[in-house]
């Protein structure tokens, strides 16, 4: 993040605040966090709430026919979180096509 800043000719003082799935690698003592307010003091971080969303969908539909359906659209279109939405509707769309395929 802060070489991408740099390339952009933004000042690290600028940066107010980033967003992060609060991993290890992201929040520990010597993770990615520190490292970036060590030279952007200004920065605070904050939970992605989009990566804490998911994580409470995925976890409350423990119906089988919901696991099932989210199985195969991972097999068949696995996407970044952010494309899931798109992934969704594309699998809506093509399922008769599948299926029949199949």
């Amino acid at each position: 993040m802060l070489r991408k800043l740099k390339s952009l000719g933004l000042s690290r003082d600028d940066c107010v605040g980033f967003g992060t799935d609060g991993c290890s690698v992201m929040i520990s003592e010597k993770g990615a966090v520190k490292e970036i307010q060590k030279e952007a003091s200004n920065a605070v971080m904050t939970h992605c709430y989009s990566h804490k969303l998911n994580n409470v969908i995925s976890q409350s539909s423990k119906d089988k026919i919901i696991e099932n359906t989210v199985d195969v659209m991972k097999e068949i279109c696995n996407t970044r979180w952010v494309e899931q939405h798109d992934g969704v509707l594309q699998f809506t769309t093509d399922m008769p096509e599948i299926v029949e395929a199949l």
